[in-house]
């Protein structure tokens, strides 16, 4: 689902990604982005979550990655919006490589090297779609148990609130995604020592300015990579994993 929030958003950062860098190729949703001659790609999606912010819900965002020789060198997820997940002044999460993780301009300090997690506990919050709902939410209800499964309408903002600790997990399943909905994301998680993985558990990686492999049928995004890959294990009956 498109809205003219999306293209106006596009045609925005394509102008100003023109003017500072000019020689890098964009990647992006709606247009499909600009080929470029530096082997750097921005990878964007506009607005990430516009079927639920045409529905009312604030916690959309745009994101942006950097990707270059099969690594992202930087990550941005902004849901400029208040929200129960976002927070009052909504929330911009920022990282390139050699700085800090930004937490609406604050640096982050890095978080200690964690154990292997054991699995969730209770209180742990993990962020899935708006769409589950009925018996499909009480599944996922009982798979992550004893964790609380709560709705965020963004990917992009469910992987940026793991990143930042504020959720233990994240998830999308049956739903193949392209780059430019988990990129941005993918890189605040892995600049704070948390994983995205996908349904095979294996690490989602890059060649070049692409993710491989694509399409996958699941991503699962964690504050460590042993509680991801119990996640993705957790779903393989349905992703195939």
């Amino acid at each position: 689902m498109k809205a003219p929030i999306d293209e106006e958003i596009e045609a925005f950062l394509m102008d100003r990604l023109a003017v500072h860098f000019p020689d890098d190729a964009v990647v992006s949703e709606e247009s499909g982005g600009r080929p470029g001659t530096s082997g750097r790609a921005f990878v964007i999606d506009p607005h990430d979550g516009t079927r639920d912010f045409l529905q009312g819900r604030r916690e959309t965002s745009i994101s942006i990655a950097l990707a270059t020789q099969g690594r992202l060198e930087l990550g941005l997820v902004y849901a400029p919006f208040a929200s129960e997940r976002t927070g009052p002044k909504g929330m911009l999460v920022s990282w390139a490589t050699g700085e800090p993780v930004r937490h609406n301009g604050q640096a982050l300090a890095p978080r200690p090297s964690a154990q292997a997690s054991s699995g969730f506990e209770p209180g742990d919050v993990v962020l899935a779609s708006t769409r589950l709902k009925g018996e499909r939410l009480e599944d996922n209800r009982r798979r992550l148990s004893p964790a609380q499964v709560v709705p965020c309408a963004s990917i992009a903002t469910r992987f940026a609130l793991v990143a930042l600790g504020k959720a233990q997990a994240g998830f999308t399943f049956n739903n193949p995604l392209s780059d430019w909905d988990f990129a941005g994301g993918q890189a605040l998680l892995e600049a704070m020592g948390a994983a995205l993985v996908g349904p095979d558990g294996q690490r989602v990686s890059w060649s070049g300015t692409g993710s491989k492999p694509a399409k996958l049928n699941g991503y699962f995004a964690a504050r460590d990579e042993a509680l991801a890959k119990q996640l993705a294990a957790r779903f393989a009956d349905l992703t195939g994993g």
